[in-house]
């Protein structure tokens, strides 16, 4: 693993805050404080409908991409690693994003973004699918124009 000390303490230690149930509405409160914890943790709320919030996916994907885009230590993309390890297929489809663009403290690896789209499409992420069709829809247009012969 690539991530140092101190980060790999803060998962852990958010592996045992996340059992338990933190009030949305406290959650709610260090989002709009910019935690990237909170952020994190409170997409993963929306993702999978707990916590006492309905499901929206959509949301959750917001959410996610805020922690990322807000986040100056490389902690968000961890934490969305971590959910991917525990089976969500929304982080994975994110962390695509971040590799895709380079986001979030990981280098800009389009293959790897390319098979956590995948396999998250595959899984049945409508995000996923989307930038697999925006991802294919760019590639089709960068490729030069091959002629047809009759």
């Amino acid at each position: 693993d690539d991530l140092d000390g101190s980060i790999k303490d803060s998962l852990e230690l958010l592996k045992v805050l996340w059992e338990e149930d933190t009030p949305v509405y406290l959650l709610e409160e260090k989002v709009e404080a910019g935690d990237t914890y909170a952020t994190v943790h409170l997409g993963d709320c929306y993702y999978n409908g707990k916590g006492g919030v309905r499901q929206n996916q959509d949301k959750a994907i917001d959410l996610w991409k805020t922690a990322v885009e807000l986040d100056k230590e490389g902690i968000a993309v961890a934490l969305l690693q971590m959910l991917n390890d525990h089976g969500n297929i929304g982080a994975r489809a994110i962390l695509g994003d971040c590799y895709y663009y380079g986001k979030g403290g990981v280098d800009q690896d389009e293959d790897k973004a390319i098979d956590l789209w995948r396999t998250a499409a595959v899984d049945g992420n409508v995000h996923a699918y989307d930038m697999l069709d925006v991802v294919g829809a760019a590639m089709i247009r960068a490729r030069p124009r091959v002629g047809i012969f009759w």
